[in-house]
């Protein structure tokens, strides 16, 4: 999977495709075929996010991985908890019945800002190098 090669980008390729699916939904939800599409669309790009999310937490707790994934499980269960109550909050002050996608856009962008500053970039392992010394002797004298 991506989130095994590069997990900061997988994670941030991720909340950007949510973002885009979100913002793409409330702009067509108006019309059957964009609500068809985006609603698609939104679910997918929350699904790719998925196994990165779980990579995640997996890794912040290397003796303890199962931990790891029961927080990924109960965490995904109160977020969709807390954003049908703050949809719903939405719907209730009047503000219509596509504010829960203005608030689920809200709420991916805040996704994306922890991400940003709270997983480090991917670094490759460095490479051995041998000594300039080693390597000047193995090639010989210049021409």
């Amino acid at each position: 999977p991506a989130a095994d090669r590069n997990l900061r980008a997988s994670l941030l390729s991720g909340f950007t495709a949510v973002i885009a699916t979100i913002l793409l939904f409330a702009l067509t939800a108006l019309y059957p075929i964009g609500l068809f599409l985006s609603a698609f669309l939104v679910g997918a790009a929350c699904l790719f996010i998925a196994p990165a999310l779980q990579s995640w937490l997996i890794r912040a707790a290397p003796t303890a991985q199962l931990m790891g994934a029961a927080v990924n499980q109960s965490s995904t269960n109160t977020a969709n908890s807390i954003g049908a109550a703050l949809g719903g909050l939405a719907v209730a002050a009047g503000w219509g019945y596509l504010s829960p996608a203005w608030t689920g856009l809200d709420l991916a962008t805040t996704g994306l800002t922890i991400v940003l500053f709270t997983v480090r970039p991917h670094r490759p392992a460095p490479t051995p190098h041998p000594p300039l010394r080693a390597r000047a002797e193995a090639t010989g004298p210049p021409a």
